[in-house]
């Protein structure tokens, strides 16, 4: 597993796709951070569909195909 700064083994480098990861994450709005655990499968779910989310709002308009 690759290490930080801190030598602390990240999480998200591991191969199974069970594994639950926690992440603190600050909302927006909010002055505290939030402890979100998922398994790396839908972390990485997640950020696949947040990438398709921002290629489809640059692509409308853009004349780009799969946008109006």
């Amino acid at each position: 597993m690759a290490a930080n700064a801190n030598n602390v083994a990240d999480p998200m480098e591991t191969k199974d796709p069970d594994q639950v990861i926690c992440l603190n994450e600050k909302l927006t709005g909010s002055m505290l951070p939030t402890r979100v655990c998922q398994t790396r499968r839908n972390w990485i779910k997640q950020g696949v569909n947040s990438r398709e989310v921002i290629e489809h709002s640059q692509n409308v308009g853009s004349g780009q195909p799969g946008g109006n």
